[in-house]
């Protein structure tokens, strides 16, 4: 049985953007940390050497905001500044 690690990936804050997890990953949830939104997956520990990555795009949507790719999937909302801001984040691939 494979070993699975959860992984950190910090987001930068802004609307759209892509990242690189490995093709296995499983995106598990967003959160706040120390003023970061940071994304969370299960990924394959014992994975080859050479590891396939996909490209993840994510989408940051202030609350109220247009939802510009309503098919993306809704990972979590995230608070920052104390709760006076509230980010949803979604990903798709692209």
């Amino acid at each position: 049985m494979n070993k699975k690690h959860v992984y950190k990936y910090r987001l930068k804050k802004i609307m759209e953007q892509d990242i690189l997890l490995p093709s296995d990953a499983k995106i598990l949830s967003v959160e706040e940390q120390r003023g970061d939104i940071v994304l969370y997956a299960l990924v394959d520990y014992d994975a080859p050497a050479e590891i396939t990555l996909d490209r993840r795009r994510i989408y940051i949507y202030c609350t109220g905001s247009e939802v510009h790719n309503p098919l993306a999937r809704f990972i979590g909302t995230v608070k920052l500044g104390g709760g006076e801001y509230m980010f949803h984040v979604f990903e798709s691939t692209p």
